[in-house]
């Protein structure tokens, strides 16, 4: 029963860790989505209604 939840122990470690490091992975990639939006000349919202409409 001990070697189960060493198993049960190391999963948990691992997924946290994973869980981590795609929470950071998100909120870097939200922050850079942020930056390149204000750096747009034309609002986004503009271009994305004229591709809807092209579409």
């Amino acid at each position: 029963m001990g070697n189960l939840m060493d198993w049960a122990r190391i999963l948990a470690y691992i997924t946290g860790t994973v869980d981590q490091e795609l929470l950071l992975r998100n909120e870097y990639l939200a922050a850079e989505n942020r930056i390149l939006i204000a750096q747009l000349k034309t609002p986004l919202t503009t271009w994305w209604h004229a591709q809807f409409l092209l579409s």
